[in-house]
């Protein structure tokens, strides 16, 4: 004699478990998993951008070679350091944040269209970034 066995859950398309769902039939990974890896894969990126940055203000030189007076106010002018600093704030935090922003987007329309790895979702979504972050400096730059 024989135990009744449960019944498992189908799904509309027939299969056991639920599309996306992760489970360990299942081939295609949940949206989540996408979306966690990716997501550290833009955080690591950006903190790496942040970095380079902060590296390259700290290598500046922090006086003016020629003597004359730096700072801010009555003919004055920042050194290098300073102004590079003062640039990074103004532009580079606001550039920062719309970029992270359209990696964000990025990823969010990767994983519902179907990807299935979270870490090359993570990298398109990464360099779809940085190219359209240099091609609007390049066109500002160009004006």
């Amino acid at each position: 004699m024989s135990s009744p066995q449960p019944e498992s859950p189908t799904s509309l398309s027939g299969s056991s478990t639920p599309e996306g769902t992760g489970a360990a039939g299942d081939d295609k990974p949940a949206r989540g998993a996408v979306v966690a890896r990716g997501f550290g894969v833009i955080a690591a990126a950006a903190v790496l951008l942040a970095c380079g940055i902060m590296v390259w203000i700290a290598t500046l030189p922090d006086a003016k070679t020629d003597g004359s007076c730096d700072g801010i106010g009555f003919g004055c002018t920042p050194n290098q350091r300073d102004g590079m600093a003062i640039v990074a704030m103004i532009v580079g935090l606001p550039a920062l944040a719309g970029l992270v922003i359209v990696q964000l987007i990025v990823l969010t329309v990767l994983a519902f269209t179907g990807s299935r790895s979270g870490l090359r979702a993570g990298i398109a979504a990464v360099l779809t970034g940085w190219f359209l972050l240099v091609a609007v400096l390049a066109l500002v730059a160009a004006h």
